[in-house]
């Protein structure tokens, strides 16, 4: 069993804090503009869920998804941004962002299981698959750039792409319809 934040050093609980927030960090914005569907709001929520998640590191359970617990955080900091803006003329109920929470929670967890179906379906890529994947799509160059690097025609390399992508596709879609990825 990992020990609790509490019985860490601190140089120990800051560094196991920020790899579990890096891991969760893209989840939990995603969570947070679902809620307030405005980029500077959400950005603005995330500083100071940050700081929360911080502060209430020690009552974190390893035992739990960081995830989940991090989402939680920034919902009740998205409640607190709604109460400061109850002037506003655009307002919903508590009902309203409870279940777009929900939802998101949801959703989050799809992306998830998806994103480690992926990973999984990238490693049973052939290796020549995989590095053209990454040239095309590492955003260093054009897909036309790396079909002259490769002595290729565009269209080849596209048609490439096209049955690696659905390849790609397929293969998760079995991951996910077997349950291999929860």
């Amino acid at each position: 069993m990992d020990p609790t934040p509490s019985q860490m050093s601190a140089e120990e609980r800051t560094a196991r804090f920020m790899r579990l927030y890096a891991r969760s960090e893209r989840r939990v914005f995603a969570f947070v503009l679902s809620l307030v569907g405005n980029l500077e709001d959400a950005n603005d929520i995330i500083q100071e869920a940050c700081v929360r998640l911080w502060e209430q590191f020690d009552q974190y359970d390893p035992e739990k998804d960081f995830g989940t617990w991090a989402c939680t955080i920034a919902y009740y900091q998205v409640l607190t941004m709604r109460k400061q803006l109850r002037s506003s003329k655009l307002r919903f109920g508590e009902e309203f962002y409870r279940a777009v929470a929900e939802e998101a929670e949801r959703m989050a967890e799809s992306i998830d299981a998806r994103q480690s179906a992926l990973l999984s379906c990238l490693d049973r890529l052939e290796p020549r698959q995989q590095e053209l994947l990454r040239k095309c799509y590492s955003g260093r160059g054009t897909v036309q750039e790396v079909a002259v690097q490769l002595g290729r025609s565009l269209g080849a390399t596209y048609s490439t792409l096209f049955r690696i992508r659905r390849r790609l596709r397929d293969c998760i879609e079995r991951n996910l319809g077997k349950g291999a990825v929860s």
